[in-house]
């Protein structure tokens, strides 16, 4: 058990027992529980120590507790009892403890590790949209009124609309105007020429 593991063997049983002659011979007096505030500042050996000597008080007054009913008298030193278990009570739980905390200890240094030794991910690539020529043609003419139109940043969704359906007529007279131009340009140009161009 713990207690094994606690203080090892090659324990003889004679040391676990008190003669009546001892018994008689000394007047036993017991304090209060060792506080776990007090064996938290003990080191591990000193806890050890203290667990096999608590261990032997324990064993000594059960010893004792079986003399007094074989001999039909039952009192005893109840409450001296209860401080021995109390304070391998504590003892226990002031190592559990140190090993919680031990545990946790070689867990952060393990995380730790990991995020030193791991490498850090690739950064994702963005996937860029393929458009059509058509699509990018759209895309420029609708840059090209959002210019054109004032207080664009303060327009509210419906306004906006509105603004460049607007704008996009305006873009499309200028267009059909250029186009004209550009016509009568050509027209004059083969005019001089002495170039006709027949349709129909």
């Amino acid at each position: 058990g713990f207690a094994q593991k606690l203080i090892g063997g090659g324990i003889r049983a004679a040391d676990f027992t008190e003669t009546a002659e001892e018994l008689k011979e000394q007047q036993v007096t017991s304090g209060k529980a060792w506080p776990a505030q007090l064996l938290r500042l003990k080191s591990d050996q000193d806890l050890h120590k203290l667990w096999y000597v608590l261990l032997k008080e324990r064993n000594v007054l059960l010893s004792d507790a079986q003399l007094r009913r074989q001999n039909k008298n039952p009192a005893g030193p109840q409450d001296r009892k209860k401080k021995v278990n109390q304070s391998m009570a504590r003892i226990l739980t002031v190592l559990r403890e140190r090993e919680l905390a031990r545990e946790k200890y070689w867990q952060q240094l393990e995380e730790e590790y990991k995020v030193a030794n791991t490498p850090p991910a690739p950064p994702k690539e963005k996937k860029e949209k393929n458009l059509t020529e058509e699509q990018i043609i759209q895309t420029q003419k609708r840059k090209e009124a959002i210019a054109n139109i004032p207080n664009w940043k303060y327009m509210n969704n419906r306004r906006r609309r509105g603004a460049i359906k607007e704008q996009y007529g305006k873009m499309a007279k200028q267009a059909k105007e250029d186009f004209i131009k550009e016509l009568r340009f050509v027209g004059a140009k083969l005019k001089e020429k002495g170039i006709t161009n027949h349709l129909g």
